[in-house]
This record gives structure tokens, C-alpha cells and sequence, in this order.
């Protein structure tokens, strides 16, 4: 059946969670999904959102129970009777527009992490080896966040700087990306209890202007 604008598509599922302990949280993450969406664990609404194409999660602690539980996800699609942005996808399709798509397209995953945890970081990096971060926290945001860079199990970088801050590392002798030898640099993160890994290479695009000024 072809989903219309006026259509909602509808996923629930049941899982199992321990009872949070120790202050820890439970964000649940969605990666992508196209396009309104709304989220009840349990009955209870614990977030929506609004984008067909950036991840974003919620703190469902406050929801859960030990044990059985329940998660209701509702989306909907305005398609091109919306202001979204829809590509090729229209409400009557043919020719080169085809027919418009919504719902789950991208990984849904839990994870429990500390009171004070890391939410996301922005990495940065320059052909000249220098890497800025910015980093934002839930709580804590007093406590240093350690930053670490690494290649072939070999640290080469290290700095501290705060949420709200950004720090700067500068690696030696950097080792560039490309197509042909797409060099990554190994990333760890670390806010008090917390610990997130993560990677960079070093490549820089652009565009200029040719001879013509073209």
C-alpha cells in the first residue's frame, strides 16, 4: 500500500531493561527516520522530532520499567504537500518523480551511560594536523573531557578542555587522507565515567575559481 500524507505508519515492539541503577540514564537512539516522528515507551510520550535525515535520541530512564517494555513509534510524511524538502518524491508519481517513502530506514539502539555523560562531539580536522572539538554534556559540564588520538595503537595527541570549550590537538607529523591511502586517526573521548570512541582523517576540500575565472 502506497503511504499518503494523510497516512501514519505505526511500529511497536517489546523489550527487556533492567532498572537503572546508580544515577545511570537510558538514551534510546534513532539514526534516521522519515519524517514527523513521535516516541511513547510504555505509553508514555518521551520525545519527537522532526527531520527525515540526522539521527537523534532520547533520555527514556523516567519510562522504563524492570523488566518488559513496550515502544510505540508513530511517523508521519507530508511528502510534497509539506514545506520539507522531498527530492523526487511526490503524492502521484510518473515520470522521473517516484513514489514517496517514510518510516525506520536507519538502526534503533539503547544504551545506559553515566548521569554525566557526553552527547555529542564536533571534530574538526586541517590538512596541517590540527583537530578542534567541541563537545556537549548532560551534566557535569565542570568535569574535563580528556581527548586522545591515536594511530595503529599509538598515542600521538592529547588534550583536555571542558564542555562549552573547544580544545585543540595537534598531531606530528600528520598522515593525510585519501582515496588511495585513507589514513584514520583513532579518537577517545573520556568525561568522568564516560568513555566514547570514535575517528577523523585529515582532508580538506574546496572549491576555487579555474584560469576563466570560472
Amino acid at each position: 500500500k502506497r503511504v499518503t500524507p494523510d497516512d501514519a505508519v505505526w511500529y511497536q515492539r517489546s523489550f527487556d531493561a533492567p532498572a537503572p541503577s546508580g544515577g545511570n540514564r537510558c538514551i534510546l537512539h534513532f539514526e534516521a527516520v522519515d519524517y514527523q516522528t513521535t516516541v511513547w515507551v510504555n505509553g508514555k510520550q518521551v520525545g519527537a522530532h522532526t527531520g527525515g535525515n540526522l539521527p537523534f535520541s532520547f533520555d527514556v530512564t523516567d519510562a522504563l520499567k524492570a523488566g518488559d517494555n513496550t515502544l510505540t513509534v508513530k511517523v508521519t510524511d507530508a511528502t510534497d504537500t509539506g514545506w520539507q524538502l522531498h527530492g523526487k518524491q511526490v503524492s502521484e508519481p510518473g515520470g522521473i518523480w517516484y513514489t514517496p517513502v517514510t518510516g525506520i530506514w536507519q538502526t534503533v539502539w539503547m544504551e545506559t551511560v553515566p548521569a554525566d555523560h557526553l552527547e555529542s562531539v564536533k571534530i574538526v580536522p586541517a590538512i596541517d594536523g590540527t583537530v578542534t572539538f567541541d563537545f556537549d554534556a548532560s551534566g557535569g559540564n565542570d568535569k574535563p573531557v580528556e581527548v586522545t588520538a591515536s594511530i595503529d595503537g599509538k598515542q600521538v595527541a592529547k588534550g583536555t578542555g571542558k564542555p562549552g570549550e573547544t580544545v585543540t590537538l595537534k598531531i606530528p607529523d600528520p598522515q593525510l587522507w585519501t582515496p588511495e591511502s585513507p589514513t584514520l586517526y583513532d579518537l577517545t573521548f573520556r568525561f568522568g565515567d564516560d568513555s566514547v570512541k570514535s575517528y577523523t582523517g585529515l582532508r580538506e576540500t574546496g572549491v576555487n575559481r579555474d584560469a576563466d575565472g570560472h
